[in-house]
């Protein structure tokens, strides 16, 4: 018993994904250091001339965050039952808050992403693992991690090639 409910636990974990912050409450920020912009790469590197323009208080610098593959929180939920063919949820309340399946900081003075800092969501990782074997879910974190190397190995492009929605959050840091 104890050994079932520590692999639920296990696997909730893997398909919990964190929410992210809407850009209306971002752009409500009253210091004035974050903004958030929504759309795809076409106005990436649009959005990053204009923001670079806006005055910053001495000491500070623009670090822009974008954030890719955006889905909603709840669609988690929805691709489980369908991957076990579930037509009702015990638990039927709607997660309305959006989720990102990668995040990545990108160095303004290279326009390269900085791969020290890429974040990835495990749920869609999980979710591909789960649809494969519905019936024998084995998510390790060290598979997880020896993905998340592949994908910073393909990531070391050039982020005008990058083909995807994604909203961007910007904030000042200390320089």
């Amino acid at each position: 018993m104890i050994k079932k409910t520590l692999e639920y636990w296990h696997i909730q974990e893997f398909l919990l994904p964190q929410s992210l912050e809407s850009s209306d409450s971002i752009n409500k920020d009253l210091k004035g250091t974050r903004k958030a912009f929504e759309g795809n790469t076409n106005n990436i590197l649009k959005w990053i001339g204009e923001i670079s323009k806006c005055p910053l208080e001495k000491g500070l610098v623009w670090q822009f965050m974008i954030y890719g593959g955006m889905y909603k929180v709840n669609d988690v939920k929805e691709q489980l039952l369908k991957i076990f063919d579930e037509t009702d949820d015990t638990e039927s309340h709607e997660i309305k808050d959006n989720a990102a399946t990668f995040a990545f900081c990108l160095d303004i003075a290279t326009k390269r992403i900085k791969l020290d800092n890429i974040q990835v969501s495990t749920a869609p990782w999980a979710l591909k693992r789960i649809s494969t074997n519905p019936y024998n879910i084995n998510l390790d974190l060290s598979d997880f991690n020896n993905d998340l190397e592949l994908m910073r190995n393909k990531l070391q492009q050039d982020v005008y090639s990058i083909p995807l929605l994604c909203s961007i959050v910007t904030h000042a840091k200390s320089s």
